[in-house]
């Protein structure tokens, strides 16, 4: 999996302005290699790369309809610079 085809499965997920964690989503984020963590105000995305774990911090209720598109970003941006390409 490259990090564009990450990108590509993450959106729909987390597009929306409030991250709405139902069955879908998990076993998506799943499949993709994401664990999730459940917090008061913040769900964890645990992603085990090849080097180390990659702890994202994603909000319950965003605060502007950008801000799941812009996670998207930081996750793909973090994982391609700490592992390069995603090749399974």
């Amino acid at each position: 999996m490259t990090i564009a085809e990450l990108k590509a499965e993450l959106k729909p997920i987390l597009k929306n302005s409030g991250f709405i964690m139902n069955k879908k989503a998990c076993l998506i984020l799943s499949n993709l290699g994401f664990q999730i963590e459940y917090g008061r105000k913040h769900y964890f995305l645990i992603y085990q790369g090849k080097k180390r774990a990659y702890r994202f911090p994603v909000s319950v209720t965003c605060s502007d309809k950008r801000g799941g598109l812009n996670m998207v970003s930081v996750i793909a941006r973090t994982i391609k610079a700490q592992e390069g390409d995603l090749r399974t």
